[in-house]
């Protein structure tokens, strides 16, 4: 387990969880994958409280407040495709490990937002896979993005 000072250490039900969850992963992945390292970081203690800071200071924040602009259904579809596309960029260019991740996670909540707002898909991923990860996300992820996560990946896309 990496070093976290004692505030943010999980209880025993949350690293049962993670542990639960690092192990379907390996067992189900041949390789790690960059979602991987955000679904631990979702997964501490504060990651809740992360996430909030991310998208207020990522991609997804400078159009504004990002409960009002992706949860809520604010953004146009060409907002979301520029959200999607600075976070991409971001994260190959991000020096930093808190840096990608928050890209990431502006990536994956704008693509869900296109989703369920406009039922499109902006990603190149294929339907399957990138409902595979919202999953993943929403298992992990507090209310209310869990449940914005859950109907992203079982609305119809055109």
């Amino acid at each position: 387990m990496p070093d976290r000072d004692a505030d943010n250490l999980p209880s025993l039900a949350e690293m049962a969880l993670h542990d639960a969850t690092r192990l379907l992963r390996l067992g189900l992945s041949e390789h790690h994958r960059p979602i991987d390292e955000l679904l631990d970081r979702l997964l501490q203690k504060d990651g809740g409280k992360w996430l909030e800071v991310a998208l207020k200071g990522g991609p997804t924040g400078s159009f504004g407040s990002p409960i009002a602009f992706v949860f809520e259904g604010k953004a146009t579809l060409d907002q979301l495709i520029a959200i999607k596309q600075t976070s991409k960029s971001l994260l190959h260019a991000e020096p930093n490990l808190n840096g990608r991740l928050t890209a990431l996670a502006s990536y994956f909540f704008a693509v869900a937002a296109a989703l369920l707002h406009h039922h499109t898909n902006i990603s190149s991923r294929t339907r399957d896979e990138l409902d595979s990860v919202l999953l993943e996300l929403a298992a992990v992820c507090p209310p209310p993005w869990a449940a914005f996560l859950d109907k992203s990946s079982s609305t119809p896309s055109e």
